[in-house]
């Protein structure tokens, strides 16, 4: 089974190179092990910046068990090398005892990620500066985490941004060290927008070359080498509404009846630092409304 899937995915490789480079990444979109497109999507940023690229290393935070990730087609396609962590134990036991494992040059380390410990990780796995991919998806600090790494330069930055939170405002929620998601707020709260990542990475110069279909990955990919080559987007052109599923929804309009159990809750907004409530409306958005101003 793992082997069709492998020659399925090396076909539709192919296929993706064919793609023009003025070609939105959304056209590339295939799976074999990532959750939706990534798939497809990294096999085409990676053929149009191959030259550019200088390590096919990869390290990819929040994999659970690594059945389901943005970087596994790499690593047994085209033979790239990489660090996965999770903080979840019997799952990085699980990877150890895999055969993909043992077959592969890639090493599973199980830590519990914060914005402290981030950059000492990092340090201590002795990997050049320039890797190709950062991806991170711990449904939780990850704008946080992002925002504290200076230890590397990824040529590509992969990050799961909260499309419920909309697209209009660049928040995130407030940094809890200890963070768990779906245990004390509704399964919809996690993360940051694609604004708040837009406005993070363009500081630390990337160029935002698009989000998958299903409304949750964005890619990224540093300026100075993709001077010429992938077309950018704008976070509002690059924005898509998720498409799956965080809470059991009773209706057919689930992206409206996730996005209202956000109600009230509440977010930071990463340019000024002040504290927000959520207030949703009817017409599938989000408005925000001081936090101080509402106490009174």
């Amino acid at each position: 089974m793992a082997d069709s899937k492998l020659l399925l995915g090396k076909l539709l490789s192919e296929k993706v190179k064919q793609l023009p480079i003025t070609s939105s990444i959304n056209e590339a979109e295939f799976s074999v092990y990532s959750q939706f497109g990534e798939d497809g999507i990294l096999q085409f940023i990676i053929h149009h910046l191959k030259d550019a690229i200088k390590n096919k290393i990869f390290i990819e935070i929040g994999v659970q068990d690594y059945n389901e990730a943005n970087t596994r087609f790499l690593l047994e396609n085209n033979d790239w090398q990489g660090v996965i962590i999770d903080s979840n134990e019997n799952d990085i036991n699980k990877i150890q005892k895999s055969e993909f494992y043992w077959r592969n040059n890639l090493l599973a380390k199980k830590a519990f990620v914060t914005k402290d410990n981030i950059n000492d990780l990092l340090v201590d796995l002795k990997l050049p500066e320039e890797i190709g991919i950062l991806s991170i998806d711990i449904d939780g600090n990850d704008f946080w985490i992002l925002k504290n790494i200076n230890a590397l330069k990824p040529a590509i930055i992969i990050v799961e941004y909260n499309s419920f939170f909309g697209s209009e405002y660049p928040i995130s929620i407030s940094y809890e060290e200890n963070f768990c998601w779906r245990q004390s707020h509704p399964p919809s709260y996690f993360g940051a927008s694609l604004p708040a990542f837009c406005h993070l990475l363009a500081n630390k110069e990337y160029d935002l070359v698009g989000s998958n279909n299903a409304g949750n990955n964005a890619f990224f990919v540093r300026k100075e080498i993709n001077i010429g080559k992938l077309s950018t987007l704008s976070c509002e052109k690059a924005y898509k509404k998720a498409l799956f599923s965080q809470v059991d929804c009773i209706s057919t309009n689930k992206f409206d009846e996730q996005m209202k159990t956000l109600n009230l809750q509440k977010v930071v907004n990463v340019i000024n630092d002040k504290i927000f409530l959520i207030k949703t409306t009817e017409s599938s958005k989000i408005s925000i409304t001081d936090y101080e101003m509402e106490l009174v």
